[in-house]
């Protein structure tokens, strides 16, 4: 893919910028990252979150080499299914559904010591937040790159999402908050956790949209519609939502 010179029909503004190539070079679930040079290979590595159990590439085409389908009865320690589920689906506060799509590994597994996260601030976190950190750090070892490398590099991080359930739920007893509930689950902490932990210092923000996230962030990141240039994009996406009256 190349950045081209174009004209703008509409107001004759002429856009000198030279092509420059990118190369997709890690992978982590729906995590990609992008070099705007012709000096590294148009190689993808990837690394999987998936429903079905699926935590790296092999597990993903094995999947659906099989056929088989992601989804699964919720579990008892996720979702109190006999408060909630009923075949009327026009019955107000109830599901038709006995589960869903969603990951089987237990999210609270975190490890966040070797993020650089106490144990206090870790209990706030958003899942989201703790899955974006282990696949970017998957995505970057895929890519070959050091921690090293990357710290102080101009690395843009354009974050994909449409939910806050996390922080939602966290609000439900607003006089007796968790520390640190603010930075753990606002949704537009999402790209700067990524930059802070991996002290990335390109520009970063999150895009509050649906499944055309990628596209979007890919048209943004390649026209140079963010703040400050980056030589690298993590592009993360967020499907996931969490009904806040459904968790115990």
């Amino acid at each position: 893919m190349a950045m081209e010179n174009h004209s703008n029909g509409v107001n004759g503004i002429h856009d000198s910028r030279e092509i420059e190539p990118i190369a997709i070079i890690g992978m982590g679930m729906s995590t990609i990252q992008m070099f705007h040079s012709l000096n590294f290979d148009l190689t993808q590595h990837l690394g999987c979150r998936w429903p079905g159990s699926v935590r790296n590439p092999s597990q993903l085409w094995t999947l659906l080499k099989e056929g088989r389908s992601g989804w699964a009865e919720f579990k008892p320690d996720h979702i109190n299914i006999n408060g909630f589920y009923h075949p009327n689906r026009q019955r107000p506060g109830s599901m038709v559904t006995k589960g869903g799509y969603v990951l089987q590994e237990d999210t609270r597994n975190f490890d966040h010591n070797f993020f650089g996260i106490n144990g206090t601030e870790a209990l706030a976190i958003d899942p989201a937040q703790r899955k974006l950190l282990e696949v970017t750090f998957e995505a970057f070892e895929s890519a070959g790159e050091t921690l090293e490398n990357l710290s102080g590099s101009r690395t843009g991080v354009f974050v994909g999402n449409f939910n806050n359930d996390h922080q939602l739920m966290q609000f439900r007893d607003q006089e007796h908050t968790l520390p640190y509930v603010v930075t753990g689950g606002g949704p537009t902490m999402l790209s700067n956790r990524i930059s802070y932990v991996f002290d990335l210092v390109g520009p970063r923000y999150v895009c509050q949209c649906d499944y055309t996230w990628l596209l979007t962030e890919l048209v943004l990141s390649l026209t140079r519609a963010a703040p400050l240039p980056c030589t690298l994009c993590i592009l993360p996406s967020l499907l996931s939502a969490m009904g806040s009256a459904m968790l115990r």
